[in-house]
């Protein structure tokens, strides 16, 4: 007699229920129906318990496979995207253009600096092609570089370097160089609101004078003239 009333319960929760939460595509609520008893029928026969709360746990089990229905492990198998060659494209390309312009760069100097450009570009958000922009400007890619007291490959000031933690021998390490180089144009990209031209100014010749308003526009342009070339060389690569 529970039985009876079990089932009688989960079928008037079947009844109550949208058709639509249990017919699937193309069922109609009176197939849904019988698949409903189907389910019932493959637990409850497999099942060797009496016991009345056990029938009930085998009307829930029913009830929520008909809600949701096992899905077929080569459905929701994930799909893996090919990775991009565009990225690689752009690394090659920058790579040639960096030997065309410092034929003094070996092959393994070239690699060592585009990891630099390629993981610090990731990490602060900054273009890659700006990168070798104002590395271009700065010391046509030598990382030995030294000119009015500022070092290595993105001309790095000593005083600016020193109050960061970096000796002029690690601004002459191109990795470190850079590292600190492109977070340090970043933050001025960061303060300025985006405005890479008054960033790059600032990291010329500083906050002040650019807060000021009283500073040359000749090295952003510089840049950007440099920033044009490069991109017109990694586009027809």
């Amino acid at each position: 007699m529970r039985k009876l009333v079990i089932v009688f319960a989960f079928l008037m929760m079947f009844a109550s229920s949208p058709a639509v939460a249990f017919a699937q595509d193309g069922e109609s609520t009176s197939d849904a129906l019988e698949t409903f008893l189907e389910i019932r029928s493959s637990i409850f026969n497999n099942s060797e318990s009496s016991d009345p709360s056990e029938t009930l746990n085998i009307y829930y089990q029913s009830y929520q496979m008909l809600l949701s229905p096992e899905v077929p492990e080569e459905v929701i198998e994930e799909k893996k995207v090919p990775a991009s060659s565009n990225d690689s494209k752009e690394t090659d390309a920058l790579k040639a253009f960096i030997a065309s312009k410092n034929s003094k760069l070996n092959n393994t100097a070239i690699d060592n600096i585009m990891k630099s450009v390629s993981r610090t570009s990731s990490t602060y958000g900054v273009d890659k092609d700006l990168i070798v922009a104002v590395m271009w400007v700065e010391s046509t890619f030598n990382p030995q570089t030294i000119y009015n007291n500022c070092y290595g490959i993105m001309q790095i000031h000593a005083n600016t370097g020193r109050a960061n933690g970096l000796s002029t021998s690690d601004l002459l390490n191109s990795d470190k160089n850079i590292e600190f180089g492109v977070s340090y144009l970043a933050r001025h990209i960061n303060s300025y609101g985006g405005d890479v031209r008054k960033a790059l100014s600032a990291y010329n010749q500083g906050t002040t004078r650019v807060n000021k308003g009283n500073y040359s526009k000749k090295y952003e342009n510089l840049v950007y003239g440099r920033l044009n070339t490069i991109k017109e060389f990694v586009k027809n690569y």
